[in-house]
């Protein structure tokens, strides 16, 4: 019998997986030069019909590989992956080393990344800064508190259903050390 090695294959998918990234930025860089010397135009009336004719991927798709390309290296994109080079090419050039740092690092996954570029997104090339009038900054902190409040409502919710539940049952029992337990919850919610 066989003995299957999971480091030797966990291995050979890493570089498998590394060798797919390559390809989806070898390919947007012949698309890139089949583009620039409008070769594609011997058979098709556009570029368009050229990638939807003749690949299983989309021409959006092919439009991230060949944008993808030529904004970053082959190396870079081995790395980090088109679909999060892509995204990196949204955030303003001030910050994208910073993130793709953390992407590098692998400090942020696909989605943390997301946010990342929904935060920097439309930010000029300077640091965010804080305004100069007080009372605009603090009703912007105002707004900040208040939609907190609002995205935790529900955790606030199930707190309280939980609460009232736990005081209900321990209603339901006469014993000592229920009670004592149901004062000593009461007192530490009224120092909260």
């Amino acid at each position: 019998m066989v003995k299957i090695d999971l480091n030797e294959l966990t291995a050979i998918i890493k570089q498998r997986a590394a060798s797919i990234q390559l390809s989806f930025w070898d390919i947007g860089k012949d698309l890139n030069f089949i583009q620039e010397k409008k070769i594609f135009k011997e058979k098709h009336k556009s570029l368009k019909d050229y990638i939807e004719g003749n690949f299983s991927f989309s021409y959006d798709h092919a439009r991230k590989m060949m944008f993808v390309t030529g904004k970053y290296s082959r190396v870079v994109a081995e790395t980090i992956g088109i679909t999060k080079l892509y995204l990196l090419l949204q955030v303003p050039e001030t910050y994208r080393d910073e993130v793709i740092e953390l992407v590098k690092d692998k400090k942020i996954d696909r989605e943390g990344l997301r946010k990342q570029v929904k935060r920097f997104k439309g930010q000029s090339g300077s640091k965010p800064s804080y305004s100069s009038n007080k009372e605009e900054h603090l009703y912007s902190l105002k707004r900040q508190f208040s939609t907190l409040c609002e995205q935790h409502t529900d955790v606030i919710q199930d707190l309280n259903d939980s609460w009232n539940s736990w005081i209900s049952q321990t209603l339901k029992h006469s014993d000592n050390e229920l009670k004592q337990m149901r004062l000593k919850a009461l007192e530490k919610l009224e120092e909260i």
